[in-house]
């Protein structure tokens, strides 16, 4: 007689056998030799499960070590950047000045809106003022370092070290191939004219985590810099607004954007194991849940992926899998 469990165990290889057959007759598994060729959009074939609802007006999940597009709703909408321009402001900062570099805040540079509590005539490193950009995303402090860079480095004199600053950026942005992306301010404040996508913006991302410095700083939840004011020390303790960061498994930065205009903006970088993604969403209503419900989804498709796929290079095989969905620009809309 058999057993419960050897009935059970039955039962299971039965239901694992029944549903390889449905992928396979459904077109969902192919030949590694073809998972990169363009199919028609008509032809193109959904993830196992469901796509999540989310509020956002565009996102994009990227493979952060090949660049391709994973997933995507309508990238190349253009869209209100807010806070995620600093991004580009630690990147420019970085291709100029040295790290360690000792830098003077004046008071044009205390913008409002999201804040470091710098005061005027602090002096910090360049390295303290990028993480009190990207960390707590300090306007002020994203300011400070455009305010510097624009006057030392680019010709700028006064108040125009920062409108050289921004011009160098839209130039680094074109350098890039951020070609729907066009910055008016070095903090994101909203200003007509200025706009990015969600493509553009998940490329701007994988540049600066391929900077060891600024990819470090935005994984940090939590630290404290020092800066000095009439020889006596000014501590700030900085606080991430990626509310992600300490709670979701492999997130580890990358930059938050919030503004009227903008809504709810996330760009985000998670890493398991081999698996690395870079997750967009803009115009959110909710940027975490939605940041949470796409990342979830791409996970637990990377998961049976590398349950049914017998591929000895489980990256390969994962990013492969997945191009057989091709977020389909023309077919999603955009």
């Amino acid at each position: 007689m058999w057993s419960k469990d050897h009935n059970n165990q039955t039962l299971r290889c039965i239901s694992c056998l029944f549903i390889v057959f449905l992928l396979l007759i459904a077109g969902i598994i192919v030949p590694i030799s073809t998972a990169n060729a363009a199919l028609p959009a008509s032809n193109a074939v959904v993830l196992p499960y469901p796509e999540p609802e989310i509020t956002a007006k565009s996102a994009l999940v990227m493979d952060r070590r090949t660049g391709k597009i994973l997933w995507a709703y309508k990238p190349n909408k253009k869209l209100a950047m807010a806070s995620t321009a600093k991004m580009m402001t630690a990147i420019l900062a970085l291709q100029y000045a040295d790290p360690n570099e000792v830098i003077k805040v004046y008071p044009r540079d205390l913008v409002g809106g999201s804040t470091a509590y710098l005061r005027a005539g602090e002096k910090l490193t360049l390295t303290d003022l990028l993480k009190a950009a990207l960390i707590p995303s300090g306007n002020d402090a994203a300011v400070t370092i455009a305010d510097y860079v624009g006057r030392k480095y680019l010709g700028g004199v006064g108040d125009n070290g920062i409108q050289v600053f921004v011009d160098e950026m839209n130039a680094k942005a074109h350098e890039l191939g951020l070609d729907h992306t066009v910055f008016r301010t070095p903090n994101g404040f909203d200003a007509p004219g200025q706009y990015s996508t969600a493509l553009d913006l998940a490329k701007l991302g994988r540049e600066l985590l391929d900077n060891p410095l600024l990819s470090s700083i935005v994984g940090t939840y939590r630290t404290r810099v020092i800066g000095h004011l009439g020889g006596k020390p000014v501590y700030h303790t900085l606080v991430s607004t990626n509310d992600l960061l300490p709670i979701y498994p492999g997130m580890q930065g990358i930059k938050t954007g919030t503004t009227p205009a903008a809504g709810e903006n996330l760009v985000s970088y998670v890493k398991r194991g081999n698996i690395e993604l870079i997750a967009v969403v803009l115009g959110s209503q909710d940027r975490f849940a939605d940041t949470r419900a796409i990342l979830d989804w791409m996970f637990s498709s990377y998961s049976l992926a590398e349950s049914i796929l017998p591929i000895t290079s489980p990256t390969t095989a994962h990013v492969n899998y997945l191009q057989m969905y091709p977020y389909y620009l023309e077919a999603r809309g955009e």
